[in-house]
């Protein structure tokens, strides 16, 4: 956590747009990154959940994309387009 704090440190001393709009570049493609890895890491058939504004959904993953996961409701049978970095597996 020390090392965070001290990144952040470092960004509030930039005083200039281009070194600031590098990191923020640099942070867009690793949280793309990011997002395909946890896509990749689910399988058609797993059984995964998600938390909803209703409550947590349960289904099985139909497909997955590139940083989305299609996944069916166990209930209902509602599909959900899903961003992978919300889901866990069951």
């Amino acid at each position: 956590m020390a090392n965070v704090q001290k990144i952040i440190a470092d960004i509030y001393a930039i005083d200039n747009y281009n070194d600031l709009n590098s990191i923020v570049e640099a942070i867009k493609l690793k949280r793309t990154h990011l997002a395909k890895s946890m896509a990749r890491s689910f399988s058609k058939g797993d059984l995964v959940q998600f938390r909803s504004k209703t409550g947590t959904v349960k289904g099985s993953v139909v497909k997955v994309n590139i940083k989305y996961v299609i996944v069916d409701a166990a209930i209902g049978g509602t599909r959900y387009k899903v961003p992978a970095s919300m889901l866990e597996t069951v």
